[in-house]
């Protein structure tokens, strides 16, 4: 109330009070005041009279008429918010706050919990960390929370991985190169099984491949499309392409040739007595591959590394060029100079291995001495090498460390040719008993004749009278390696 209009009332009030003995009596104009309430204490002889007895009007503590200051207060219990604890006096509402006292997060004044906690520092641990928050001092027991084997919380690197058949670790996440399946691994991925009717029928994923891939190669326009740069009429072959695409989430490789490949380099390019038409793949006609990982079988493990082999032909090519023989003084079945050595360490694993997995893959002494080859005296036997990627040889696909009986037909050493292979002209059986099934090549020259090498046959023999010449580019190709489990 205005002060002025205050005034005035309690003027008028004052000069109005009449005791009942008709004496007018005058009263301060200043308040009394005590705990139960207000009044206007008589300045007449008649002490005992007042006015305007009220009780106080309080507001945090303070009556809003006199100004009278409560200093009993009658306090309830704490309570508390985010912002701190209080508590209220029942008598004159006068409010008492304070900053939260916390211990192990809990307020010890009035029971607050602190949830909004903020974690600054974790002692790792290997099955979870302790977080201490900063704010309310609350010890945590946390479970890690991985990315790619690391804590995002404390740093903690995850180091005893649990993968079983998968790709990734089931406690941490983190991805390793290679999936595991009994005596099998998945390592790598390589162009396999083809896009065709049979799993894709309405041509959908074909055609959409196409549009991606764009335009054809013709004559010098080749467009996004790579020369394989094969090997034909003693030059190289220009008229057959290859094309990855990454479509919905998958990888594909397109293959298209406008001449077939010739069975020898030395042929021209339009022989007609190569693989791919026997195989079902045609000229001026665009295959599409899908990308798969790779299914190896584990030949020897010793707990920390793998040795293994492909268990299908991935590929086909000479084992060398007919007209050069490698190295001065070498013969053309020289593996340490060969054609295939070079692609299976360069082109093979750079495209079936991205920089992760190629990591786990040990460099290994491989073994070219004549005990490894069909005659322990075989006079074209060349020295070892230091490889990541490299053939079996006669000696080890006999060896029975590996899973391999005596030599002749044999389901273990029979293998068939991928939809990819086939499409590069792999020598390919047409049997029934061994249909699909193709020609590869090992590492280790054959005795007699500097121009061919030993070759598995489709039934699983390994070596043939005199072997293959070292440039049939039907011949299949199986890789071998070592990884580090």
């Amino acid at each position: 109330m205005n002060k002025k209009i205050l005034a005035a009332l309690l003027a008028a009030s004052l000069a109005a009070a009449i005791s009942a003995c008709g004496h007018a009596h005058t009263f301060a104009q200043a308040w009394s005041a005590d705990e139960e309430g207000h009044w206007h204490a008589a300045t007449c002889a008649h002490t005992a009279e007042c006015a305007d007895l009220a009780a106080h009007e309080y507001a945090e503590g303070k009556c809003l008429v006199c100004g009278y200051e409560h200093a009993g207060h009658l306090f309830g219990k704490y309570e508390g918010d985010a912002a701190g604890h209080f508590r209220t006096c029942s008598v004159c509402h006068k409010r008492e706050s304070g900053g939260h006292l916390y211990r192990q997060g809990i307020c010890v004044v009035c029971a607050y919990a602190h949830e909004d906690h903020v974690f600054a520092s974790y002692t790792e641990e290997e099955g979870g960390h302790a977080a201490v928050c900063s704010v309310c001092g609350l010890t945590a027991q946390e479970e890690h929370r991985y990315r790619e084997g690391v804590c995002i919380d404390c740093g903690h690197v995850h180091t005893d991985h649990t993968f079983g058949t998968g790709y990734s670790c089931t406690v941490c996440g983190m991805e390793r190169p290679y999936a595991r399946d009994g005596g099998k691994i998945f390592f790598g991925s390589y162009p396999q099984t083809e896009i065709d009717g049979s799993n894709d029928p309405d041509g959908s994923l074909r055609n959409s491949l196409n549009m991606a891939a764009g335009a054809r190669p013709a004559g010098a326009q080749t467009g996004r499309w790579q020369s394989y740069r094969y090997l034909a009429d003693g030059g190289l072959l220009s008229d057959m392409w290859y094309l990855d695409v990454s479509y919905g989430g998958g990888e594909y490789r397109g293959v298209y040739f406008t001449a077939y490949r010739p069975v020898y380099p030395e042929y021209p390019a339009s022989f007609v007595n190569g693989y791919q038409d026997d195989n079902g793949y045609f000229v001026n006609t665009v295959y599409w591959f899908r990308y798969e990982p790779i299914e190896w079988r584990i030949l020897e493990e010793d707990g920390a590394s793998a040795l293994l082999m492909a268990n299908f032909i991935l590929d086909c090519m000479q084992f060398d060029r007919a007209e050069e023989t490698g190295g001065e003084g070498s013969a053309p079945n020289n593996y340490e100079e060969s054609d295939l050595r070079n692609w299976l360490t360069g082109v093979f694993f750079g495209t079936a291995f991205r920089e992760e997995a190629q990591k786990i893959v040990e460099r290994t002494e491989v073994d070219n001495g004549a005990a490894t080859t069909a005659s322990g005296e075989n006079p074209f036997a060349c020295p070892n090498t230091q490889d990541k990627v490299f053939l079996l040889s006669y000696a080890d696909v006999l060896d029975p460390r590996y899973g391999f009986g005596p030599n002749g037909a044999s389901a273990a050493r029979s293998l068939k040719a991928t939809d990819y292979a086939k499409a590069q002209g792999a020598d390919v059986s047409s049997d029934y008993a061994y249909r699909g099934c193709g020609r590869w090549w090992l590492r280790s020259p054959d005795e007699t004749w500097s121009t061919c090498a030993e070759c598995v046959g489709y039934g699983g023999e390994a070596g043939e009278s005199g072997g293959p010449f070292v440039y049939f580019t039907g011949g299949g190709i199986v890789p071998a390696l070592r990884i580090i489990l």
